[in-house]
């Protein structure tokens, strides 16, 4: 992991590095879209995450539960958001 020094006075104070807490990008982010697209739509439909891990897995994929579900969270959020968007016009 990569840290940065700042120097407050005498102290030496050690930052972690902001790209190390912002990341975004999940395994399901870097699959092949075609793949991508068929997890939303299972992630839309009535799909349990151990079928999605179970499709991926038929499709040469490694992806855990526990990554479905974190990319299941943010893409409901952004799904919402856009919903909330455009029942505003």
């Amino acid at each position: 992991k990569e840290f940065d020094c700042l120097q407050e006075g005498m102290k030496i104070v050690w930052l972690r590095c902001r790209r190390w807490q912002n990341r975004k990008h999940s395994k399901i982010d870097n699959l092949p879209e075609d793949l991508k697209a068929i997890v939303e739509q299972m992630l839309q439909s009535d799909a349990t995450y151990s079928e999605i891990v179970q499709f991926l897995a038929e499709n040469e994929q490694k992806v855990s539960v526990a990554s479905v579900c974190r990319y299941a969270r943010a893409f409901n959020a952004n799904m919402e958001a856009i919903k909330a968007d455009t029942s505003k016009l």
